[in-house]
């Protein structure tokens, strides 16, 4: 079997789709926490009587939390 054939397999596509479906739910999250961590200090030093960081911050986890299923 040459190196050509591997990539033609069911299994060789479906551990690839896997792999590309992991990659981007950690994109995902990546993302997640570095413009949360911004939206939490913008609110920690602008408005900090009132808490309205933790809004996008729930909703996107939501969103966070079905692209990991």
């Amino acid at each position: 079997m040459k190196h050509h054939d591997t990539l033609q397999t069911p299994a060789y596509r479906k551990a690839k789709k896997k792999v590309e479906a992991r990659f981007g739910f950690f994109v995902h999250l990546l993302v997640y926490i570095f413009v949360n961590t911004f939206l939490i200090a913008m609110n920690m030093i602008r408005s900090d009587d009132v808490i309205w960081s933790v809004w996008p911050l729930a909703g996107w986890g939501i969103g966070l939390l079905f692209h990991g299923l």
